[in-house]
């Protein structure tokens, strides 16, 4: 072979090695831009998340979105642990949710929805936050409470469980008043989607029972109270029973603080009021109910904490016809 040929081979292979060089430069600049980006991105979403929490909780009935392109939220729905949010894939985690009542999904893609409600007990306990995502359908069978016009949601008959079909959502949510979900029928598209995917409540009274679908049909998954709307819809929202619980435990606890608070209140109140004492002793009394039943979960106290709050109310408003000095 002549020398010139070797060259120009060699001249070849030297041009190849290099642009090969170049190329795995470029992909691992490219790469790590997009790392970056993506990390700069995810530390926006989070600093956007706490500020809303942080709005949402000074205003009643309030709905806002936010966009998460390629994103993901996880919450976390223990029953012990409910206190923290994150996002997915990342080690970057929001701030504390210790003191927030937060009644979602465990995970939100794309867009999130977010709702606030005011809860009253009589006073203004706590603000309830609820999160969601148009990916995920909410179905109504028979008559059920009115929802957030942000979501995706459906109203259906009674019985008419079968006729729904998934059109690609993530979760479907059937909330019924009028039959059990044991009993439900449901469509070929919605049956082989993954089970936890497909979940029930069933509201009964003042109980709600959660289901899970297993196959083709719905399996009890346990039982909770409830003793107001905004209570009510934070379980519809709520990924289980346990988030539910705990996210309530927040309310109460917070519930509970404001209670004693305002029986020394009450109490400071009687003594330099000209008005009748019995009142206030009425007052006293329902206040300590509150506070008794709010130091430790247990849904058996709900009852009487929501007594003690109509009879607190009650007393409020007589004291306020009197033209004496309210308790709230």
């Amino acid at each position: 072979m002549k020398k010139s040929q070797v060259e120009l081979q060699f001249n070849w292979i030297y041009v190849a090695v290099v642009g090969v060089a170049f190329l795995l430069l470029f992909i691992s600049i490219s790469s790590a831009v997009k790392k970056n980006a993506e990390a700069k991105l995810a530390d926006k979403t989070v600093e956007y998340f706490d500020e809303i929490f942080t709005n949402l909780q000074a205003s009643d009935k309030t709905e806002d979105s936010i966009m998460l392109p390629g994103m993901a939220i996880k919450i976390a729905t223990d029953r012990d642990n409910c206190n923290f949010y994150t996002v997915e894939g990342t080690d970057l985690e929001g701030r504390s949710i210790e003191f927030t009542p937060l009644f979602s999904p465990d995970v939100i893609t794309r867009k999130v929805l977010a709702f606030s409600h005011s809860w009253d007990m009589p006073f203004r306990a706590a603000y309830f936050l609820y999160l969601t995502s148009p990916e995920i359908a909410y179905v109504s069978i028979g008559q059920t409470p009115e929802m957030p016009e942000n979501i995706t949601h459906f109203n259906l008959a009674a019985s008419a469980s079968s006729t729904f079909t998934n059109k690609n959502y993530k979760k479907i949510r059937f909330v019924s008043s009028s039959g059990n979900p044991e009993s439900f029928s449901l469509d070929g598209s919605v049956s082989v989607m993954d089970d936890k995917s497909v979940t029930a409540v069933f509201m009964q009274g003042y109980s709600i029972k959660f289901y899970e679908k297993e196959g083709n049909k719905f399996v009890y998954k346990g039982e909770t109270q409830y003793i107001n709307y905004p209570m009510l819809l934070a379980a519809i929202y709520s990924e289980n029973k346990e988030s539910y619980e705990c996210n309530i435990e927040k309310s109460l606890k917070r519930l509970n603080k404001l209670a004693g608070i305002t029986i020394k209140r009450t109490e400071k109140l009687k003594q330099i009021s000209s008005c009748s004492a019995s009142l206030y002793d009425s007052a006293i009394s329902s206040l300590t109910q509150i506070e008794l039943n709010t130091e430790s979960y247990n849904i058996n106290s709900l009852s009487v904490i929501s007594s003690a709050s109509n009879s607190l109310e009650t007393v409020n408003k007589e004291l306020n016809k009197k033209a004496c000095q309210t308790i709230y």
